[in-house]
């Protein structure tokens, strides 16, 4: 291990032998500036170097790097500092390296992988402001990111141009690029719990590829679209995804067939445009889906008009769903609507008086409740009233034993919003299922007990009435 002792050092220094070269105290106080902006600061042309700890500034030739790995493997790359270069780290023809914890800030380029340098792995590096990408990946394949933060470059924050199989995970690009996260000619990538937000465009880009997987990512308050898809088919396949705030449309699909999008989050300005033939639903399927509901189906759309009808979190009016016509073919046949629903409880079980709060996981439109009853009872909901910050927000009284008679309509339909908090009193009559706990994680969000007071006037603070909330 060669150990370099605080300063700063003017040089091009080559690396053509194993070394680990490593500054005494870290980046903040050590730096390397090229001799000659026309070569790269470091050069490394050997197998098992290890390079950590410094500042490098100053190769702002063409095609030069603060720190370049040429035909190299198994490479270790961290806690470095580039700024000021025509590339802060470049990648050629290199695999099985690893790039970790650096800040590559200011230059034209921040990370940047040429033909050929695959497997490598990117994690936990801080690539912004720099004039063109933050990281850049032409024609690669197999590489995983995770963890990087990619901010306020001004071209694109994380852009793969023809490449295929890379696995991008908890990134973050936001913050006023034309993209956060671009694909061109790239297909089979997966994105998962990205963060694509406040782009002056697109949060996230899809053009000409095919074959990939987002889930979970997030494209909010980008200023045009949240993901945009762009003579992107075959097989692009987008779920779990939260597409929410962006000034134009959450989705958008130009030139665009054969794509899967269902189970994601879209509440925008207008929530989609779709001019191909795209599949928008899967069939109603058990599973937890995005907002909290018990089936997968469609999305969840926050401008759907419909009824869910039998409680089950599933539109089944006003369907498809074709976001006023901006989807013209087909649209969603199942679209997500979000319920409150604790599902069952246990014994023991009597009639008396619950109290305590709500706090839904997601808006939600309320009109009925409804009572699970212990087997072969009455057991129903005589009476509820919800609060909003001690304001009576709606009540519902039962009707006795007609009809459905473990449903209570609302005397009007309210909308609960997320993460708010509201105080519920229950009265319930016969046998309800009661769930014995203080506070219980439910489908669509958080249910407390405050007290219950049963029919003979017995105490306890932790039974929480069976219920479902949704709008009929």
């Amino acid at each position: 291990m060669t150990i370099v002792r605080d300063g700063t050092y003017t040089e091009n220094v080559v690396v053509n032998t194993p070394l680990t070269i490593q500054s005494q105290y870290g980046a903040a106080y050590t730096t390397v500036q090229a001799a000659s902006v026309s070569n790269h600061v470091f050069s490394v042309t050997a197998n098992h170097v290890k390079i950590s700890g410094f500042t490098v500034t100053g190769a702002t030739g063409s095609n030069k790097a603060g720190i370049y790995l040429d035909h190299v493997n198994e490479c270790t790359i961290s806690n470095n500092t580039a700024s000021g270069n025509q590339y802060g780290i470049f990648l050629y023809d290199s695999s099985n390296n690893n790039l970790i914890r650096n800040i590559v800030s200011n230059n034209n380029v921040g990370i940047h992988l040429r033909p050929w340098s695959n497997n490598n792995t990117l994690a936990g590096n801080t690539a912004n402001s720099n004039s063109w990408f933050g990281i850049y990946l032409d024609d690669e394949s197999n590489n995983n990111l995770t963890g990087n933060t990619a901010n306020s470059n001004s071209w694109s924050n994380i852009h793969l141009l023809d490449s295929s199989n890379n696995t991008l995970t908890g990134n973050t690009a936001s913050n006023k690029a034309n993209n956060g996260i671009y694909l061109a000619g790239s297909s089979y990538n997966t994105l998962t719990d990205n963060t694509a937000s406040n782009n002056s465009i697109w949060g996230i880009q899809l053009h000409q590829s095919s074959s990939n997987n987002l889930t979970s990512n997030n494209a909010s308050n980008n200023n045009y679209f949240g993901i945009n898809l762009d003579s992107s088919s075959n097989y692009n396949n987008l779920t779990g995804n939260t597409v929410n705030s962006n000034n134009n449309y959450g989705i958008y699909l130009d030139s665009s067939n054969d794509n899967h999008i269902y189970n994601n989050y879209f509440d925008n300005a207008i929530n989609a445009y779709d001019d191909g033939t795209n599949i928008w639903n899967i069939t109603k399927t058990a599973g937890t889906n995005i907002v909290g509901g018990s089936w997968l189906g469609g999305n969840y759309w926050s401008d759907y008009t419909g009824e869910d009808t039998d409680g089950d979190g599933l539109g089944d009016t006003l369907t498809p769903y074709n976001c006023s016509g901006n989807i013209t073919s087909g649209g969603d046949w199942l679209p997500l609507v979000p319920i409150f629903d604790t599902g069952e409880g246990t014994y023991p079980s009597i009639s008396g008086t619950f109290t305590g709060t709500i706090v839904p996981s997601s808006d939600i439109n309320v009109s009925t409740l409804y009572t699970y009853p212990c087997l072969g009872t009455g057991g129903h909901t005589e009476s509820i009233e919800l609060y909003d910050d001690g304001v009576p927000l709606a009540t519902g009284t039962w009707n006795g034993y007609v009809g459905d008679w473990h449903n209570v309509t609302l005397t009007s339909t309210v909308t609960l919003l997320k993460d708010h908090e509201y105080r519920y009193v229950i009265v319930t009559g016969s046998y309800p299922q009661i769930i014995h706990a203080e506070s219980k994680d439910v489908t669509g969000g958080v249910i407390t007990c405050e007290e219950f007071v049963d029919v003979n006037g017995v105490v306890y603070d932790d039974w929480i009435p069976a219920i479902r909330l949704w709008e009929e």
